[in-house]
């Protein structure tokens, strides 16, 4: 122990100490900055499968916009004048079309993805990541929505009358339109499918999800093929559908 004692040098164990403290917080915060990188890195490519899935269902949405506003321009045609003076081949396509049920479902694969991991935590924009999952559930309110408008869509196209099924099974397209325009249901829908899912309410959706996707690409600096730098053009900017060309 005295020989020991005589060989201490404070300075070279102080200096000794200081380089093992050193190394322990280098390591430290080296490995702080790793896990930190890796999980913004996560989070951006998590970010990125949202940003895809949500231009995904908005597509979608406009499918069944632009489906119900078919049902809307044929409602105004063959109201607005004799049907029996319309071609053949155009009132078959409208019936076809009037009994034509299209039905809107939606994706959320990529939001269970980050709802199943931990990175939520981590997700600096809160408010972004709130305006997220206020996306997917206004796409849920679209999926009642059309459910309502199929519903009494349907029930303008039920008939009890053993004579009607006999008419559309075998009457000609002008038989069909007849029994169409003698049914107050179906009258009733044709007049008023402009207002039994209103068009301006998709459209401010739409327009709230397009904030949200933008906000996403500007956040994280994600283009269409995923990379980093620049904003995407979506591609999914309010568009004409059917019954605004009608009308202009």
């Amino acid at each position: 122990m005295k020989h020991f004692l005589n060989n201490l040098r404070p300075g070279d164990y102080l200096r000794d100490l200081s380089i093992v403290i050193l190394g322990v917080a280098v390591t430290f915060i080296g490995s702080a900055l790793i896990t930190r990188h890796t999980v913004n890195k996560d989070i951006r490519e998590n970010m990125r499968l949202i940003k895809i899935e949500l231009d995904k269902n908005v597509m979608k949405v406009h499918e069944i916009m632009d489906y119900i506003a078919e049902d809307v321009r044929i409602g105004r045609e063959v109201l607005s004048q004799d049907y029996r003076m319309l071609p053949q081949d155009t009132l078959a396509a409208y019936a076809s079309a009037v009994s034509r049920v299209q039905i809107f479902s939606y994706t959320q694969d990529a939001l269970e993805i980050l709802k199943a991991s931990s990175l939520m935590p981590d997700v600096k924009d809160k408010q972004l990541l709130l305006n997220i999952f206020r996306c997917y559930e206004a796409f849920g309110n679209v999926v009642a929505a059309v459910e309502f408008y199929n519903n009494r869509k349907q029930w303008a196209l039920t008939y009890n009358d053993d004579k009607d099924y006999i008419v559309m099974r075998d009457g000609n397209v002008y038989d069909r339109w007849e029994l169409y325009m003698n049914s107050d249901y179906m009258c009733d829908f044709l007049s008023n499918n402009h207002d039994i899912v209103a068009r301006s309410d998709f459209d401010a959706m739409l327009e709230e999800i397009q904030k949200v996707i933008d906000a996403i690409v500007e956040t994280y600096g994600i283009t269409e093929s995923g990379d980093a730098g620049g904003t995407a053009d979506v591609g999914l900017r309010k568009r004409v559908h059917p019954a605004d060309a009608s009308e202009q």
